[in-house]
């Protein structure tokens, strides 16, 4: 499964997200997931961008105005006999959400991906807990599916395929390739990195979320710019970009967007000498401290010094 889409199926509690995870691991390239409900730390190490966090639907939006642009260009490119793309993965859990939320031009984008990324290394990760093409947000559009190289079959659904797998075992599946015979398989399950195990761990270095940088994984200028300099990413705590007034318009970050109130409440916790934790604490709210906002904190701090401006002078 490193270089095909794939469909995810099952009911909550089924380990859903824990396959996806543990076929993102195995991914190429760039990899990029779409989480409006992210919870820092976890998806894996190997993902470039979290887009949609904290219910930002214009990001999601953008990005699949995005990939329909990438895709035209690689179609272009193959046609002038250019067929070296770079593999790019876009996962997603619950497209039913985004359906009702995103433009339907930019979900059309998001289908034509679906239907003909694969050959130009565009590639669709999916997780849905239904089959059926209405939940799954493609009513009329069942052609759609059949994209999907693979299905991975959770819970009921693997059942329903292997009576002879185990009802109770979160960890047993089954793979549908194409219209091949379904072939059972097992997930492994690392608790740490489950969210909702109380021995989940999330790393430290988490990926930038909402900040745009799949537009730098154009597959035409991969890993290089206009100049064809090697395009850097944005290391924890160097700013993506740098806007004329934060308090006005907030700022990105290295770590995700921060609105121009929590600009303020940094800045005023900041004059009034709270450690950094409990910056982080007041800006985001209790137990609201990891390794992204530390480095929220770190950029707008980082920008009011580079700009000389003090905290005191900022209102």
């Amino acid at each position: 499964m490193t270089n095909a889409h794939v469909l995810v199926v099952g009911e909550t509690t089924t380990g859903k997200s824990g396959a996806m995870r543990e076929v993102i691991k195995r991914r190429e390239g760039t990899v990029i997931v779409v989480d409006p409900h992210y919870r820092p730390g976890a998806w894996p190490a190997n993902v470039r961008e979290v887009v949609g966090v904290s219910n930002r639907y214009d990001c999601v939006e953008d990005l699949m105005n995005w990939l329909g642009d990438e895709l035209r260009r690689r179609i272009e490119r193959r046609a002038a006999n250019d067929v070296e793309f770079q593999p790019i993965t876009v996962a997603m859990d619950e497209q039913p959400d985004l359906n009702k939320k995103v433009a339907a031009e930019a979900l059309d984008f998001w289908k034509d991906v679906v239907r003909q990324g694969a050959k130009y290394r565009l590639f669709v990760i999916l997780g849905s807990q239904s089959m059926l093409v209405k939940e799954i947000g493609l009513e009329g559009e069942s052609s759609v599916l059949r994209n999907f190289e693979y299905t991975l079959l959770l819970g009921s659904f693997a059942i329903e395929k292997n009576r002879t797998l185990d009802p109770l075992g979160n960890r047993a599946a089954v793979v549908v390739q194409s219209r091949r015979t379904p072939v059972p398989v097992t997930i492994p399950y690392y608790p740490h990195e489950d969210p909702r195990s109380p021995q989940f761990r999330p790393r430290v270095d988490l990926p930038p979320v909402n900040a745009g940088l799949y537009h730098a994984a154009a597959d035409s200028f991969f890993d290089r710019d206009a100049n064809n300099s090697p395009i850097v990413l944005p290391a924890p705590g160097q700013l993506i970009e740098t806007p004329s007034d934060p308090t006005l318009h907030g700022m990105q970050t290295s770590r995700g967007f921060v609105s121009p109130s929590e600009v303020a409440r940094i800045l005023d916790a900041k004059e009034r000498g709270l450690p950094h934790y409990q910056i982080e604490e007041h800006t985001f709210g209790d137990g609201k401290k990891n390794g992204a906002f530390y480095y929220m904190v770190e950029d707008v701090l980082r920008y009011f010094e580079m700009n000389g401006s003090t905290v005191s002078t900022v209102r």
